[in-house]
């Protein structure tokens, strides 16, 4: 097969690949992050590390392998015969103190629940990513839906200048005008499917898909959005409860915490049991006849060197104890800052979609009617009814930005808390004032 062949069938398989896809039936918000729970690479990663750490607990629990040796026993260095010479066996375990090896299996658990915290935080960043990207798509989606209702807005205004421009009483710039606004708009739509497509492909990466999967944005609910959040003392008390950076430090500290108690404990020696057995022959002068000897033995490890060891260990861990816990205050302090900088984000952002939901765009319509009655009468220049069109196009933009950007705050209150938020009561609804 030449190149020239080859190039194409690779093409062909791509152009089918993308057909499929695109026609595949878009994944909705829950199937999106419900992925990105279970697929993506980074969370499978950290997993693995967890089912690996589960294995050391066992591992430390368990008593040291035995000893078995064996050796020549009593041969003398003369060539005399003795009657004690004979191959010795000897058998022996190390006990360790008594709750030292429970000890290192608690600091082996606290490393599983540290790793289980890491792949919780981890886990919930990933999820306010993609809840955040979601909302962004939403709004570009609701931002292009906006801009085909001012375009065909705009062809009513050109149909309207048309009729008045026919009957004499018009001016030439007032066809061309609104036609010029339609190119601009259909402009701003291919900037917007640009970079709905970059948000696409970055969830895609998310959740382990093919960059052109097709994604459903989520459904903008305003009364939800512009719903009040809770009082940040009563997030603060949650926090502590589901957070699980907090969850991880305090873990760190209970893993040091096992690690003194383990510390403690090597000021007192293992313990060695042993069980020879002699296999001998029989010797001139031997008073048993080669019988064989049995013998038992116990030995203990002696920590004389506690000072520069035993010593040494305990103060360090008692350092790391400290680190820990200050860490632990920095976590909940630095938590408490960002939990009451996203609460005010929100709260300022749903007093400024208020007014834009109930004084500017209601305003901006009842401006851009006047106006356009205006016109009709000869009163008014076109260009001032396509000013208005366009402040009120941005503001209804504006008000949809606020309230997917609160909705992108929600999600990072429950990254922040590691669970869900409970929303208080729907803000009042307020007459839209008609849409144009």
């Amino acid at each position: 097969m030449s190149g020239r062949s080859l190039l194409v069938l690779v093409l062909a398989w791509a152009s089918a690949a993308r057909a499929e896809q695109a026609a595949a039936p878009p994944s909705s918000p829950d199937e999106v992050i419900a992925e990105i729970r279970t697929r993506n690479p980074d969370l499978e990663s950290i997993s693995a590390s967890i089912a690996a750490a589960r294995h050391v607990g066992p591992r430390v629990g368990s008593l040291p392998d035995p000893m078995f040796s064996v050796g020549l026993s009593n041969l003398p260095l003369s060539t005399d015969q003795t009657p004690l010479t004979g191959v010795q066996f000897e058998l022996s375990q190390t006990f360790p103190w008594v709750g030292k090896l429970a000890a290192r299996e608690e600091v082996a658990d606290h490393d599983v629940a540290i790793g289980a915290a890491r792949l919780d935080q981890r886990r919930n960043a990933l999820v306010a990513r993609g809840r955040a990207l979601l909302w962004e798509l939403a709004f570009l989606g609701k931002q292009r839906e906006l801009a085909l209702d001012i375009k065909a807005t705009l062809r009513r205004f050109a149909q309207v200048a048309e009729a008045i421009y026919t009957s004499g009483s018009g001016r030439q710039q007032d066809l061309i005008k609104p036609v010029v606004e339609q190119h601009r708009i259909d402009e701003m739509v291919i900037g917007i499917d640009r970079q709905a497509d970059m948000l696409v492909s970055e969830l895609n990466a998310l959740r382990l898909r093919p960059a052109a999967s097709p994604i459903q944005a989520p459904k903008l609910d305003e009364a939800a959005a512009l719903a009040a959040p809770p009082k940040v003392e009563t997030l603060l008390q949650q926090a502590e409860r589901t957070s699980p950076l907090l969850k991880m430090r305090a873990e760190s500290i209970s893993k040091q915490e096992s690690a003194l108690r383990l510390a403690r404990k090597d000021y007192y020696p293992d313990v060695t049991v042993g069980l020879q057995y002699r296999l001998r022959w029989v010797e001139t002068m031997d008073a048993v006849h080669g019988a064989d000897f049995v013998g038992v033995g116990v030995g203990l490890n002696l920590p004389v060197y506690f000072g520069s060891k035993q010593g040494e260990r305990e103060e360090e861990v008692l350092s790391l104890i400290q680190a820990d816990e200050s860490r632990l205050d920095n976590a909940r302090a630095s938590l408490g800052d960002q939990i009451q900088r996203t609460l005010a984000a929100i709260a300022r952002d749903r007093a400024q979609a208020e007014i834009y939901r109930t004084k500017i765009i209601p305003d901006t319509e009842k401006a851009l009617d006047s106006s356009l009655g205006d016109y009709k009468s000869g009163k008014l220049e076109l260009l001032s009814v396509l000013d208005n069109l366009t402040v009120l196009f941005q503001a209804r933009v504006d008000l949809v930005r606020r309230l997917t950007r609160i909705e992108a705050s929600r999600a990072q209150l429950e990254y922040l808390l590691g669970a869900p938020l409970s929303y208080g009561a729907p803000a009042p609804q307020q007459p839209d004032g008609g849409s144009k």
